[in-house]
């Protein structure tokens, strides 16, 4: 798929890192701490800032099983580039909104965008690195979105004033955007030589031959309801923190951010440890375990045991990389299907990112602490569904 004359399999990963970093991390999350300039700028309440945060995760839900598919059709190269085209068509969009629904169809989109992106990088590692490595490989790519997230959520309070509104911050971005596609268009380089799939095979065969394999199917549901219970958290801990707790954004977005940074050590931490135990399972049930703990005590602590339960939550999620590990090393999906089986499970993924974040807010509209309850009950039910999935580690 990727023309090896290019680079090594360790400079691939440094462009997989800075997309994940720029688009995942940094255009993705910097909204959450604009969340309540938004809802005042158009009027809005904490119901239907749920309900835009999770139009995020419908883009990403309807768009991500067609882009994993075209990305084992025509290359990764072409379908990341037009992904990230689309992000910044999207960005434009929600930086001129005026109205809900206009800010929703905004939101669908970028999340489109992302689909593109996020389908098709695991599958590009799983070509270039060996088993062994796979894990520690892909928990070194999503270490960019955590980098990413934490300078957004350190920043964006921060260059808001400089930039006097929202909507001019994030014009900003989506030139960030632009810069981005440009890197990725002159440096990345790819091969049809190496496609994995053959050019008769359509997108729906690709689709129907993966969501027969029954572990496929279970790792969908497993990130379902993490996802789901991850992208709940996010969308509602500035929000809270700000209005119930009395924080500044400044002091929110630094609660946040010690989450994103300590992301970064765990989503190369465990999974490196994972491919050295040889096991899968093991490593992502207790770390998801710890994660759904971590989250319903956010709920409740303030100062340093508030960075403290942030941090765990953090180092935890970085279990979540296993997912995308999974599918590759599946005797009946491998590379030459892991695109689709990879654009099933975060199709399935952001299913939970449109339904838990609604149902969250709507609970904590009533009763806050009932919200992280119910997003850490997203995590323990994860890991208990995981165990009924095949070990496919080396130890196995």
């Amino acid at each position: 798929m990727i023309d090896r004359r290019a680079g090594s399999p360790w400079f691939v990963l440094v462009h997989v890192v800075l997309v994940n970093l720029v688009a995942g991390g940094i255009a993705w999350n910097h909204v959450v701490m604009l969340s309540t300039e938004i809802m005042a700028d158009l009027g809005l309440g904490i119901g239907h800032w749920g309900t835009l945060w999770a139009g995020i995760a419908l883009g990403v839900l309807v768009a991500s099983v067609p882009a994993g598919s075209l990305g084992d059709r025509f290359g990764v190269r072409r379908v990341v580039a037009c992904g990230i085209a689309l992000n910044v068509a999207s960005l434009a969009a929600r930086a001129i909104a005026g109205s809900f629904p206009w800010m929703l169809l905004a939101m669908a989109l970028f999340g489109a965008s992302m689909a593109a992106i996020i389908a098709n990088l695991p599958k590009t590692l799983g070509l270039w690195f060996p088993p062994e490595r796979l894990g520690m490989a892909n928990g070194i790519s999503l270490a960019g979105f955590g980098v990413g997230q934490a300078i957004a959520m350190f920043s964006t309070p921060r260059l808001l004033p400089l930039f006097a509104s929202w909507r001019t911050l994030t014009f900003a971005v989506a030139g960030l955007m632009i810069a981005l596609l440009a890197y990725w268009m002159l440096f990345m380089r790819e091969s049809p030589a190496d496609s994995t799939t053959p050019p008769t095979t359509g997108i729906w065969t690709s689709f129907l031959q993966t969501i027969r394999v029954r572990d496929v199917r279970l790792v969908a549901l497993c990130h379902l309801l993490y996802f789901g219970g991850h992208l709940g958290v996010i969308g509602y801990l500035a929000a809270y923190f700000e209005t119930l707790r009395s924080m500044t954004a400044q002091a929110a977005g630094l609660v946040i951010s010690a989450g994103s940074l300590s992301y970064i050590v765990g989503s190369v931490l465990l999974p490196t440890l994972s491919d050295r135990l040889g096991r899968r399972k093991v490593v992502y049930i207790v770390a998801t375990v710890v994660n759904g703990v971590a989250v319903f005590s956010e709920g409740y602590l303030l100062g340093l045991p508030l960075i403290g339960a942030s941090v765990l939550w953090g180092l935890s999620a970085g279990a979540v990389g296993l997912l995308f590990v999974v599918p590759v090393e599946m005797k009946r999906v491998g590379p030459a299907l892991a695109g689709s089986a990879v654009g099933i499970i975060i199709g399935a993924g952001f299913l939970g990112g449109v339904l838990t974040p609604t149902i969250g807010m709507w609970l904590a509209d009533r009763r806050p602490i009932a919200a992280f309850a119910f997003f850490a009950g997203c995590y323990l039910l994860s890991a208990l569904l995981f165990l009924a999935v095949r070990e496919t580690g080396k130890g196995r």
